[in-house]
Order: C-alpha cells, then structure tokens, then sequence
C-alpha cells in the first residue's frame, strides 16, 4: 500500500523534494460525520512550491 501512495504522491506533487504535505482537522464540518462513525474522514492538502500547485484529498463515508 505505501508503494502505492508513493507513487500516486510523486504523480500529484511533479517529483518535487519540497512539496509541503497537511493534515487538517475534519470537525469544522458535517460532511466528516457519518465517516467519524465507520472508517475515519480524511482530509489534506499537498501543495507544490515548484509548479505552484495545491491539491485537496478529502474522504469520509459509512455504511
């Protein structure tokens, strides 16, 4: 799995060793809550220096 996310990581940020990676917290809004309750919610942003560039992962689901 981490080979994976490298991989999809380094299509993302370009290569770019200085890429800048945040997790945000996930309780500011209802759309986390009903993945809170089943599998966690994600949120991050990664943003790339180099090429100006800032991408959002967000995820949260439930049964």
């Amino acid at each position: 799995m981490r080979e994976l996310f490298d991989k999809f990581l380094n299509v993302i940020i370009c290569g770019s060793e200085d890429s800048i990676i945040f997790q945000w917290p996930t309780n500011w809004s209802n759309y986390f809550e009903a993945g809170d309750e089943w599998w966690g919610s994600f949120l991050w942003s990664v943003s790339n220096p180099d090429g100006n560039q800032i991408v959002v992962i967000a995820a949260s689901t439930t049964d």
